[in-house]
């Protein structure tokens, strides 16, 4: 099991920034202790069988034994169901962007009301239910950012893009990647995995036919996570530019995202 060096790192963020990096960590650090737990329980078998043993490493009854540690034991049974702790870490993780947008948006309306400025219609008995016009922008940024939570990713782009000249992605490639990505947590949610018409037509470069089962490769989980990392921090960077936004903390932290390689303790973990 080898395990990677894991860094610390102290920056200065966003309250929103630091709650999506949070939910990040913790992600990776649910993995890691499982896929260590596993590797753990193992070794301990090993070692008890050898102790009860007493027969010297090279007795082909104890290497028998030892071996098949490696075929029923807890990583195996790991290794059985890890599709599905790959579908749930990218699901949480797509989540956690989504979280952040919506986190994003509040600061956004709240702290620039003028952002909020439109041509939409409020009853007056709801601009009475509030006793300042600090509660009323409350209000009515906490509406729009229900409005446009059930709005495409495409359609949230054109909204941040006309309303407030912001732009979601860096350029095409990222755009379809993210889109990509969010498509493919709704299927694993929604569709249990399996490719839909809706969504070769959202992603006509993606590879596969209708009824096909997404298979999560270990690697492509890692992209999938860090892409969304990387347009968050860049989000958020181009945000603070943008809005003003002066609010900040410290955050601390160790990186990278997993301190240990699923293949590191079992190939067919990959």
């Amino acid at each position: 099991m080898s395990d990677i060096s894991k860094q610390l790192v102290r920056v200065t963020v966003t309250p929103q920034l630091k709650r999506f990096l949070g939910e990040h960590i913790r992600l990776g650090n649910l993995l890691t202790y499982i896929l260590m737990l596993a590797g753990i329980i193992d070794r301990n078998r090993k070692i008890a069988i050898k102790a009860l043993s007493g027969a010297s490493d090279d007795d082909p009854d104890l290497k028998s034994k030892l071996d098949q540690v490696d075929e029923d034991g807890a990583v195996s049974a790991l290794a059985d169901h890890f599709s599905l702790m790959k579908e749930m870490i990218v699901c949480r993780a797509v989540d956690n962007y989504l979280c952040y947008l919506t986190d994003l948006l509040s600061v956004i309306f709240k702290t620039r009301p003028e952002t909020l400025r439109s041509n939409e219609q409020i009853r007056i008995d709801r601009v009475l239910a509030h006793n300042s016009m600090a509660e009323l922008i409350s209000y009515i940024a906490d509406k729009k950012i229900n409005e446009l939570a059930y709005q495409s990713m495409t359609d949230l782009k054109r909204y941040l893009s006309d309303k407030l000249g912001f732009d979601l992605f860096n350029g095409d490639a990222q755009e379809r990647l993210i889109i990509e990505i969010i498509q493919i947590r709704n299927l694993l949610v929604h569709n249990r995995g399996k490719l839909s018409e809706k969504f070769l037509e959202i992603c006509p470069e993606f590879e596969g036919n209708i009824g096909d089962e997404i298979k999560l490769g270990t690697n492509q989980m890692f992209e999938i996570v860090n892409s969304l990392k990387l347009s968050i921090e860049t989000i958020d960077s181009l945000a603070q530019a943008k809005y003003n936004l002066t609010e900040t903390v410290e955050f601390e932290f160790r990186e990278p995202f997993m301190s240990i390689r699923p293949d590191s303790i079992r190939p067919d973990l990959a």
